[in-house]
This record gives structure tokens, sequence and C-alpha cells, in this order.
């Protein structure tokens, strides 16, 4: 998919969730704001209302999305046949689209009148929106392939050397000290590599922030060093820009382990409730149906 394509979708899909937001939010103001005992009065409420044309199609919508969603991206993330068909990366885009727009739908098809069975379906599906939102924050750390699949810590020091490369000696010397010094920074850190299971989520949080501060402060002087430097102003960019991605790369090959133990924890939070959130989602759909409950057909 060209990089202007992919921009225009993106941006579409953010156009379609806020557009979604505001048209609801503006339609329906003067109902959803009313007291639940007040609104059976209101001129809206039989198009509004959970079972009524908009709210029930809202409904059916939102659930149609939040499947599609889940399922789509787990067949092709799983399903080795499908693994030529389209970017992971896009389809992880496409997941988050449909299952961030879907609970948004849901919310109005509720009309926020929340009770029983219902009040721990919706607050699964909060959480699983909340996590989800989390997760993406974690998996967007870690370097990817052009596909979207992660990169092993070879391929990434593989991809630093191929850097290195397009950088003249004196630069490459400078970075290279800026790496030693991170490598034996790290020795006192060797154990949260080795027994990276064992961490706890603090343990991990406390290495992340510790080493991008460390990052932060390499490329704070690299950047000082090359401003010294008699060269074009354009030459000294693009040498920023490369020296910047060789240490963010190796800030990533120290960091692996450590997000790799927040994704572990990460699953323990987001599936169990996901499961939740759909077995509730079902079971409301099979009770509507058995109790007569009709939309437009």
């Amino acid at each position: 998919m060209k990089k202007k394509i992919h921009t225009i979708i993106i941006y579409s899909y953010f156009g379609i969730g806020i557009f979604s937001l505001l048209t609801l939010s503006i339609y329906g103001w003067d109902y959803y704001k009313l007291p639940i005992e007040e609104r059976v009065f209101h001129s809206k409420h039989q198009m509004l209302k959970p079972s009524g044309l908009v709210g029930h199609g809202l409904g059916i919508l939102g659930s149609l999305m939040m499947i599609i969603g889940v399922s789509s991206y787990m067949i092709r993330k799983r399903w080795r046949r499908l693994h030529r068909l389209g970017y992971l990366k896009h389809w992880l885009e496409f997941h988050i689209f449909l299952c961030s727009v879907g609970p948004l739908l849901i919310l109005f098809h509720t009309a926020f009148k929340f009770g029983g069975i219902i009040s721990v379906g919706f607050w699964s599906m909060l959480i699983v929106v909340l996590s989800g939102i989390t997760g993406r924050v974690i998996y967007i750390q870690l370097p990817k392939t052009i596909q979207g699949e992660n990169l092993s810590k070879s391929e990434i020091e593989n991809i630093i050397m191929e850097l290195l490369l397009k950088l003249p000696s004196f630069i490459k010397e400078e970075i290279s000290k800026i790496l030693i010094e991170a490598e034996s920074n790290l020795n006192s850190n060797k154990i949260l590599f080795e027994n990276y299971s064992n961490l706890k989520i603090t343990d991990s949080l406390k290495l992340i922030f510790k080493e991008n501060h460390r990052r932060r402060e390499k490329i704070k002087n690299l950047k000082s060093f090359i401003e010294q430097q008699s060269l074009p102003i354009n030459t000294k960019k693009n040498l920023m820009k490369i020296s910047k991605q060789i240490i963010s790369l190796k800030t990533k090959i120290h960091l692996i382990n450590a997000f790799d133990n927040l994704f572990r924890h990460w699953h323990i939070l987001h599936l169990p409730f996901a499961i939740t959130m759909f077995i509730l989602m079902f079971i409301h759909i099979i009770v509507v149906i058995l109790f007569g409950a009709k939309w437009i057909f």
C-alpha cells in the first residue's frame, strides 16, 4: 500500500470516529441529558432508546464491528496462508478502528443506562478498550519489519550496522563510545535481562524510564558534538537523523525483554475481559432475540 493511500485511510479512521461521536452527541444531547424516568416523554425516545430504531441499530452495528475487528485480526495473525494478504500493522490499525468505534456505538445503544449483567459487560468492554490503547503504546515501542512483524535482536543489530556504514569515521567513533558506555551501564541490570519472566511490572517500567532518559542524554550529547563540526547544515541534520536512529534502536534492544514482560502482563488483563465481554454480549443478543425483539427485519 502506498504511503499516501495509507495516510488517507488512517485519517479516514479518525474522521469516522470523530464524526460518529459528534453526530450522535449533538443529535441526542437533549435526550441523553434527561433523567432516565423522564426520557419516555421525549420526542426522540422511540428512536434513541436501546430497542428503538436508531438505538437498536447502533447496538447491531457496534457488535458487528467488534466481532469483525477481533476475528479478522486474529485470523490474519495466526493463519499462515493469509500472511501475504496485506501488512500485519495495517490489519492491526483496522482492528483498532473497528474496536474503538464499535464500543462507541454500543455506548450510545445503551442510552447511557447500565444495570445488571449489562453493566458488567459494559465495564468489561471499557477495560478492553483502555487496555487495548495501552497495548498499542507498548506495541509501537518495538522495532518492526515493513510488514509489521517484530524484529529480533540480531535483525536490529544488522540494521544498526547498516546505518553505521552511512556515517563518517569521526561520528562512528563518537557513537561507539556512547554505545560502549551504554553496555557498561547495563551490567548492573544484567539479571533483569536473564530472568525477565520473573520481573514485576514496576521493574520493567523503571528500566524503560531509566533507559529512555539515558537515550535522551546520549542524543543530546551527540547533537552537541555534531553541531561543533564544520559541516553544512543539511549534512548535520542527516548525520543527526541517522545517529538518533542508531541510538534509539540500541536502546530498544536493551528494552526488548522489559517490553515482553509488559506484554505478558497486558495479556493477563486484556484477554479475560475481552472473553467476558463477548460472552455477555452474545448472552444479551440471544436473550433479546428470544424475547422477540426485532429491528427493521
